[in-house]
């Protein structure tokens, strides 16, 4: 009995002491680099300067501190030079204090959509994208196909499939998808 009050005089203090604090649960989500990686597997070699534009210098809307131990140098005629743009630190470095998440805001989902309107509306990386993934007409098995690309692990609703073939057309198809800030939620 003895137990019993003194647990339900720790658990009363406790609340009394914590009633003001919230715990807020965040989804981590792909960081600048993870994002760069991602879009550049899905939309080919030629999206890689829109997304390192968009996203991979933008390290202060995405998240992930960058490592300057892990730049990539070569020297060519007595100077040095980043070899490998994408280990690149930007802001000279102040990116290295980021937070590796950060929370979303408006700036970012801007950049997001600015990202796949390039890069779905240049055909050479749709044309990419669809080739990759063996997509050529617009049926349930294709779409079922383009909507794992973005989410893997969630399977196309019904719904979903059928208002995409309203749709009629890859562009609109693939931009809603990539539009989407769901598919970088790790």
């Amino acid at each position: 009995m003895v137990k019993f009050i003194f647990s339900f005089f720790i658990l009363i203090s406790a609340t009394i002491l914590f009633a003001d604090e919230t715990v807020k649960i965040r989804r981590p989500k792909m960081d600048r680099e993870a994002m760069y990686y991602f879009l550049t597997n899905v939309f080919g070699p030629q999206s890689q300067p829109v997304i390192k534009k968009n996203i991979l210098l933008r390290a202060n809307l995405w998240g992930g501190p960058c490592d300057p131990y892990a730049q990539v140098y070569k020297l060519k005629n007595n100077k040095s030079s980043i070899e490998i743009e994408e280990t690149e630190c930007p802001d000279e470095g102040a990116s290295a204090k980021l937070e590796f998440y950060i929370e979303g805001d408006v700036l970012a989902l801007a950049l997001l959509d600015k990202t796949c309107v390039e890069l779905v509306e240049n055909k050479e990386t749709l044309n990419f994208f669809l080739n990759r993934y063996k997509i050529k007409n617009l049926n349930d098995e294709n779409l079922m196909k383009a909507y794992s690309v973005f989410f893997p692990i969630k399977k196309a609703s019904s719904d979903w499939i059928s208002k995409a073939k309203n749709k009629n057309d890859w562009v609109q198809i693939v931009l809603s998808m990539c539009r989407s800030p769901l598919w970088q939620l790790l």
